[in-house]
């Protein structure tokens, strides 16, 4: 591999070189707009580092970015280093250039202090990661719940005859399940915008012995508010006594029939359901849907209350790779992880 070397810049005074060559290994283009807003539109005290395969002609022809997140361990906060854009020109794969790229990307993480390294990639990354040193925390599971299950049913030629009768009876146990569900004095908003409001729950949901991604005010704005590209993001709020008690935070995909949920809190798990029950009736009233899905983390504390109310867990092929450094100001240990599509950064 004498002809490649690997070398670390900032991101910025190489923003054309990075979007030229993640351009390149990618279905669906970006522009400039849209890498800054990723790269250094959330205020970090650690700016984003662009690690480079270069040829000895000068050529970038793979790259992989670090970028710094603000996550928290225990009631602290702390900077997660978040490997994303990973690109490999076309011609240099299958050559054994990616196990190198990778384990140059390894010694660079374990020379830092940060608690420790994230990734959720794709199949063919996740091997090389495998390889290469990065363990796999927890598989990132897909929870489904079917608003329109005729056409799942139909799907399937055994039961397409009794589509509609099973599509029914589908339909009653969910408004059954759903009944059993309190709601009362809660009080259910779609609303525009994370106020203030969004920032007191932050600081008084209970961080001790979890780890989790900074859901801030300013944090939920930058990755909702101001992400540019024409996908929207909604909010679901539910208020107990005046005070924000849960939200959510979700996006349609008309062209898939599905509703992608991307935040799901509460500030406890007692009002989860509720908020959950409101959202269903809600999807089902206003929208002509055939799907909700929310991917967590496997060990997610969610997951069992999602799966009571009737979402079923379907694996989608990913997981939370994890990278811990030689010497990390901080140990994620046993602590229990609260992961979300959010957290997926690219």
């Amino acid at each position: 591999m004498s002809e490649f070397s690997f070398l670390v810049t900032p991101y910025l005074g190489f923003e054309e070189e990075v979007l030229c060559v993640r351009n390149r290994n990618r279905s669906i283009q970006q522009d400039r707009v849209y890498l800054d807003w990723r790269y250094i539109g959330q205020e970090t005290q650690t700016p984003p580092e662009i690690l480079w395969v270069k040829t000895s002609s000068g050529d970038f022809v793979g790259m992989a970015a670090l970028i710094y997140r603000p996550y928290w361990i225990d009631n602290k906060q702390y900077e997660f280093m978040i490997l994303g854009d990973i690109s490999l020109d076309k011609e240099c794969r299958g050559t054994g250039l990616a196990d190198e790229f990778f384990l140059y990307i390894k010694r660079h993480i374990e020379s830092k202090t940060k608690p420790c390294a994230l990734v959720i990639p794709n199949i063919p990354a996740r091997k090389v990661l495998n390889r290469c040193g990065w363990y796999e925390r927890e598989p990132l599971v897909h929870h489904v719940l079917l608003l329109n299950p005729e056409k799942k049913i139909r799907s399937i030629p055994k039961l397409k005859i009794f589509s509609n009768i099973l599509a029914k009876g589908y339909l009653f146990l969910l408004a059954a399940r759903l009944k059993t569900i309190q709601t009362k004095g809660v009080l259910f908003n779609i609303v525009t915008e994370f106020g203030e409001e969004f920032d007191l729950f932050w600081n008084a949901f209970d961080k001790k012995n979890i780890c989790l991604r900074d859901r801030s005010r300013k944090s939920l704005q930058w990755r909702y508010g101001d992400r540019p590209g024409e996908e929207s993001f909604f909010i679901v709020t539910a208020h107990l006594a005046g005070d924000l008690i849960a939200y959510i935070v979700y996006s349609i995909n008309n062209e898939l029939g599905s509703s992608n949920v991307y935040e799901l809190m509460a500030i406890d798990k007692k009002y989860l359901n509720a908020l959950v029950k409101w959202f269903i009736n809600y999807l089902q009233t206003d929208f002509h849907l055939d799907s909700i899905r929310i991917a967590l983390n496997r060990e997610h504390p969610y997951s069992t209350h999602l799966r009571k109310i009737g979402f079923s867990p379907r694996k989608g092929g990913q997981a939370i790779q994890v990278l811990v450094p030689e010497n990390p100001q901080a140990s994620l240990g046993a602590h229990r992880c609260l992961l979300t599509a959010g957290d997926k950064d690219v």
